[in-house]
């Protein structure tokens, strides 16, 4: 008997998502490999998914995103700002992780945090190498919090830009409903890793080189008011995709004989893995595929608020972030209508909080340590675990009552 297409999709997601967990470094491909076999064997996928504005527009955004990491790496203002935070911090361990967190957090919010953890995680390491310091409490930090922090704006997490431009909710909106939210479990975050990790903050050397020669600080002032322009115009209400796109075009072309180098050192890799993702979560819908997962939810005693933020908390712990959106969209598309907030909102925070909860939790956590063990900083899963899970149990529990305190105050 042959299968009907909602069952096929089903398994070919699962063979996907297991061959991902398997060989985590071809998931560019394997992904890719899915959508081909549900667009020509499940017959899922269709020619006007390929120009729809739920593919389109992400791929627009994470676009310009990965042009301004590009052009800031180019000037080495990562590594510039890792030495100023040993400058200002005067020898002092705990004071240099203070700093080095906050300017990842900052980052995980401006540029999205793929870019940020994964340039923040190189510098630290060749920094802190340099000066015979043991970066690994610093990489553990970095890279949870900036799937914390990324949690707040549109453009912090590829799972934001994915829903929010399935949902077309603004970033004003975003920053509005989860900003003071994820502020307070990331503030709450960075002071409970300074707790846990007191022991091996040690005094570092402040002696630090902030010399730039006379290019690189024109490429790092330039990739600086880019990011500042980019911004101001997300908050005065220009739609996300015309603002990164005008900042791309922007960056390429003053990049003049570097914009080589700085198309080279954009993540190509995430970019085809956002655009894989966001095909197969359209071969799910397209299929009716998830309609029993929507059921399994729904059956949940409890709010759907909260089904939607533990459900999506649990699965984003075992899968990636983008492949738990890839899941949970469509499913969420039978629960509710697009305009019924809260339960995206909780969808969106499980998926943030989730991620930062185990070393495969997401894209950004998966190549940030494989960039850091590429420098000599070997992290392992349990060591990672023992720290994720618990600063992400206690976000997802702030949110919970911060929530709940937010619904009676902001309209």
């Amino acid at each position: 008997m042959l299968l009907n297409p909602e069952t096929l999709t089903l398994i070919v997601v699962a063979l996907v998502y297991a061959a991902i967990i398997a060989i985590p470094r071809m998931r560019s491909v394997i992904s890719i490999v899915g959508v081909f076999l549900m667009a020509y064997v499940v017959k899922v996928v269709h020619l006007n998914d390929l120009t729809s504005e739920v593919l389109i527009k992400p791929l627009i955004i994470l676009f310009g995103l990965m042009a301004l990491g590009g052009l800031l790496r180019e000037s080495g203002f990562f590594t510039y700002l890792v030495r100023l935070a040993v400058k200002l911090s005067s020898g002092r361990g705990n004071v240099f992780f203070l700093t080095v967190c906050a300017f990842t957090c900052l980052l995980s919010a401006l540029i999205g945090n793929t870019l940020a953890a994964y340039f923040m995680v190189l510098a630290t390491v060749s920094s802190l190498k340099e000066l015979n310091v043991d970066p690994k409490p610093y990489v553990i930090s970095e890279i949870i919090l900036a799937n914390i922090a990324g949690t707040a704006t549109l453009i912090g997490e590829p799972s934001n830009i994915v829903i929010g431009s399935w949902l077309l909710l603004s970033f004003n909106l975003f920053v509005a409903r989860l900003g003071w939210i994820v502020t307070i479990c990331a503030v709450t975050s960075v002071l409970l890793l300074l707790y846990l990790f007191r022991e091996r903050l040690s005094d570092i050397p402040s002696k630090v080189d902030l010399n730039m020669n006379g290019e690189h600080r024109i490429l790092m002032i330039g990739g600086i008011a880019s990011m500042i322009a980019s911004i101001v115009l997300l908050f005065l209400g220009i739609e996300p995709v015309a603002a990164l796109s005008v900042l791309a075009m922007a960056i390429l072309f003053f990049g003049g004989r570097r914009t080589e180098r700085i198309m080279a050192n954009m993540e190509w890799s995430t970019f085809i893995y956002v655009g894989s993702v966001v095909l197969m979560a359209r071969g799910l819908q397209n299929a009716g595929a998830t309609v029993e997962l929507a059921r399994l939810i729904s059956s949940w005693r409890v709010d759907l608020f909260l089904s939607s933020l533990l459900f999506s908390f649990l699965l984003s712990t075992f899968l990636d972030d983008l492949q738990t959106s890839a899941l949970m969209v469509p499913t969420m598309a039978n629960l509710i209508s697009v305009g019924d907030f809260p339960p995206w909102w909780a969808l969106i925070m499980g998926l943030g909080f989730g991620s930062a909860a185990s070393s495969i939790g997401s894209y950004t956590t998966i190549i940030s340590l494989q960039a850091a063990r590429r420098e000599g900083c070997e992290i392992g899963g349990l060591e990672y675990l023992k720290k994720g899970l618990l600063i992400s149990t206690v976000s997802l529990t702030l949110t919970v009552i911060l929530f709940l305190i937010g619904e009676r105050v902001v309209p």
